[in-house]
């Protein structure tokens, strides 16, 4: 009887967690199959904007990712879409080599302060990519969210950052 009571707890203590938007991080890695070089990671759970978008993109959500680096600990810090996420308010930069990024404004609030930040993006690309000082300002925050606008609207999707856990724990860093 007190076992199927503890059971039944733990199962109403994850479930409540899942609805109040808590977040996990884990720790990943993939290999360049060409140069053989690894890249190690830290991701969260997918987050969903505060509002539903319109469809098609009604199912749309993103993911935290901070990428890890064998010598500092940390590289930087993207934004990963689940699909296209269709951006729009962004200026084409053309870069060395006739590369086209675009770059956008993103607002982003951080422990209660408010920042204006330039995320980048390869046309094509699911994933929002922010400058160092950018990264490192979203990093040290334990409550992050970040303003993006869509073809349909605007949006902010919440991170819990407070159990991120640290580069240098990644196994091999």
């Amino acid at each position: 009887m007190l076992k199927r009571a503890v059971i039944i707890g733990a199962l109403i203590f994850v479930g409540l967690t899942k609805i109040a938007g808590a977040i996990e991080w884990k720790y990943g890695s993939s290999t360049n199959e060409f140069s053989g070089k690894t890249l190690k990671y830290i991701y969260s759970d997918y987050t969903k904007p505060n509002l539903v978008l319109d469809f098609p993109y009604n199912n749309l959500q993103a993911f935290g990712m901070v990428h890890c680096n064998d010598t500092t600990g940390v590289h930087g810090f993207s934004f990963v879409f689940n699909m296209d996420p269709n951006l729009t308010n962004y200026n084409l930069i053309k870069l060395a080599g006739n590369e086209i990024i675009k770059q956008m404004p993103v607002r982003a609030k951080i422990d209660g302060k408010y920042y204006e930040f330039t995320g980048s993006t390869y046309p094509g690309s699911k994933q929002i990519v922010f400058k160092n000082l950018d990264s490192d300002l979203i990093l040290i925050g334990k409550e992050v969210m970040l303003e993006i606008t869509f073809y349909k609207g605007t949006r902010h999707f919440k991170l819990d950052m407070s159990k991120r856990p640290l580069c240098k724990n990644h196994n091999g860093l």
